[in-house]
Order: structure tokens, then C-alpha cells, then sequence
């Protein structure tokens, strides 16, 4: 079809944090570090009452070289149970091993890109994405290359209110949506 249009998702990126590679010092207490625990299907964003672990103030503006999620940013695990999605709700915490954040652009809305990489569409493109066979990882260049029916995210737009798939009737709601040959099906 003449408005069928895919776009990388790296083009739909305006920001990615990313501060793998080692551990911050910690602290008994002051920042939470965001880890992949806090993740998880059951619930749309980060579980803060699973912090374990904390950064002192001066970790937290000094260590971390690619910045902070924010309000709105996605978080995604890489290593382990990889293509566990949240999206933040506080501007609170950091991220370090096994998660990446991304901040979108002017091209997507971040709470699409929530609902697509949590459809089962989403999932096998991070599947598709990951490479490794003993230790799996999801690799920021696979990531960045990703799929994004932008048809379909018109669709979404269209077809439905957020509000009211959001917490309160997520793990009741199960739909179907069928846009042109392509569907998003049962996002719970």
C-alpha cells in the first residue's frame, strides 16, 4: 500500500542511555538503581518497591557517563530476560547493567513505542535483534534497527484510547487490532 511506512528505530530516537559495561559504587542509601527486577510484564512501569540497591549523590551526578531516564523514556533489558519493557513515571533513579533507556523524538510518542515493543510484534523483532547463544544480549545496534510499522502506529491512534488500557484494566484487557495485513494482538 502507497502509505505503508516502516521506520528504524534508531530514526525515532533522540536520546539513549546507556550506562552498561560496569557496576556504580553503592550506597546505603540516596538514588534507586533501576535494574531488570523492577521490569516486568505485569505492570507498565518500573516497580520502585523492588529498589535493592542505591548510588550516593555524588555517584549519581559523577559516575554515570550517558545521563539519567526521565519521565517518559523506555526502558529496556539487554542481557538475560532480554525485551523486558517499562516506561518510566518518576524522574527518579539510574540505570546501569542489563537496561538501556531511550528518549524519543518528534517522530514517535513514547507510549506507542511501549505498546509495539510489548506486542508480539515488538517482541520478535527484539528476539530477531539479539544475538549470542550462550550468553544472549540485545546489542545497541540491533536495537537501533528494529522495525517500526509507522502505518500501524496511526492505526493505534485511531482505533484506541490509552486511558483505557492503562494499569487499571491492563491485565483485563485483551484486544486484537488489525491494521492493513498487520495486527498488534493481545497486549494484557
Amino acid at each position: 500500500m502507497s502509505d505503508w511506512k516502516e521506520y528504524r528505530l534508531g530514526d525515532c530516537i533522540e536520546f539513549i542511555i546507556d550506562n552498561r559495561g560496569k557496576n556504580p559504587p553503592l550506597s546505603d542509601s540516596g538514588y534507586e538503581l533501576i535494574e531488570t527486577n523492577m521490569i516486568s510484564s505485569n505492570n507498565k512501569y518500573p516497580d520502585f518497591d523492588k529498589v535493592t540497591k542505591y548510588v550516593s549523590e555524588d555517584t549519581y551526578n559523577n559516575w554515570f557517563r550517558k545521563g539519567h531516564p526521565k519521565i517518559g523514556d523506555i526502558l529496556i533489558s539487554t542481557v538475560g530476560n532480554i525485551g523486558k519493557v517499562a516506561i518510566v513515571n518518576a524522574d527518579k533513579g539510574c540505570i546501569a547493567q542489563n537496561l538501556i533507556g531511550l528518549r524519543v523524538n518528534e517522530k514517535i510518542i513514547a507510549e506507542y513505542l511501549y505498546y509495539f515493543l510489548i506486542s508480539e510484534i515488538g517482541q520478535a523483532e527484539l528476539q530477531k535483534a539479539t544475538v549470542g547463544a550462550v550468553q544472549p544480549k540485545l546489542p545497541l545496534y540491533g536495537l537501533e534497527n528494529i522495525s517500526i510499522d509507522w502505518t500501524l502506529h496511526q492505526c493505534i491512534f485511531r482505533e484506541i484510547n490509552f486511558r483505557k488500557i492503562d494499569c487499571r484494566c491492563r491485565n483485563i484487557c485483551s484486544f486484537t487490532i488489525r491494521c492493513n495485513r498487520r495486527s498488534i494482538t493481545s497486549i494484557h
